[in-house]
């Protein structure tokens, strides 16, 4: 994920009501719709998509794996 993705992503996760799984979720689908390259913009929204799916612990996981 590149620093521009990273940076729209935090920005939409600021204007997200909820600071959960879901608000993360969407600040990365918002984050997607701003992206001039549709792969790159699919990409994102699938990754929107997994975490919806994923368990609290699949979550936690995901996120450690990602530091």
């Amino acid at each position: 994920m590149s620093e521009e993705q990273k940076e729209n992503i935090l920005i939409a996760f600021g204007m997200e009501p909820e600071f959960d799984k879901y608000g993360i979720a969407n600040a990365v689908t918002r984050a997607a719709q701003n992206e001039e390259n549709w792969e790159k913009s699919l990409k994102l929204e699938r990754i929107g998509g997994r975490m919806i799916t994923l368990s609290r612990e699949e979550f936690k996981n995901w996120d450690e794996g990602r530091r």
